[in-house]
């Protein structure tokens, strides 16, 4: 992952809080999913299996890694404020599985995920490419876990069966995270 980082292309990682599985995310800009596993194959972590990763194609909002890769660069001794997110993980249920989705759910959770996000609630969100298990992911901003839940819940995907959530809460830098702050 140091690799990932002197090169510019590791945006911002941070473990979950949670104890959970996964322990963590990274969120790297790269061409193809096979330069992130061969960039991230080295790390010794992975090397000595403390660590697994998977890894997704993911759509989402530009400015991810900034203004943190910026002031890092400009001052090597910046300190980044760490802050924990509710993170989300949308992964398909058998109901999305079997038909496809209806146009109006779709549309109905994009609407509601930029209504969040330009509300504030929401910092970034994205959908997973060729994933057949899961969707993809939401983090919201510094809020109680409870309260976020409450949110995802009204989520049209969630509501009708379409997606199952998978609740963790994520440390990263906050100036990493984008979003309305």
């Amino acid at each position: 992952m140091g690799k990932m980082a002197e090169a510019g292309k590791l945006l911002v990682a941070g473990p979950f809080m949670t104890g959970a599985s996964p322990r963590g995310v990274v969120i790297y800009n790269c061409a193809t999913v096979a330069e992130a596993q061969a960039n991230t194959a080295p790390d010794p972590a992975v090397v000595n299996k403390r660590l697994s990763m998977e890894f997704y194609r993911m759509h989402s909002v530009p400015g991810m890694g900034e203004p943190y890769a910026s002031k890092a660069k400009a001052d090597p001794s910046f300190k980044p404020t760490m802050a924990q997110f509710p993170f989300f993980i949308l992964s398909k249920t058998d109901k999305l599985t079997t038909a496809p989705l209806p146009p109006a759910v779709g549309q109905a959770h994009f609407m509601r995920s930029m209504k969040l996000m330009g509300e504030g609630k929401i910092r970034f969100f994205g959908r997973f490419e060729d994933s057949p298990e899961k969707l993809g992911v939401y983090v919201f901003n510094k809020m109680p876990m409870d309260e976020a839940r409450k949110l995802i819940d009204e989520d049209e995907l969630v509501k009708k069966g379409f997606a199952s959530v998978h609740a963790i809460m994520w440390m990263a830098a906050d100036e990493a995270v984008p979003g309305i702050k």
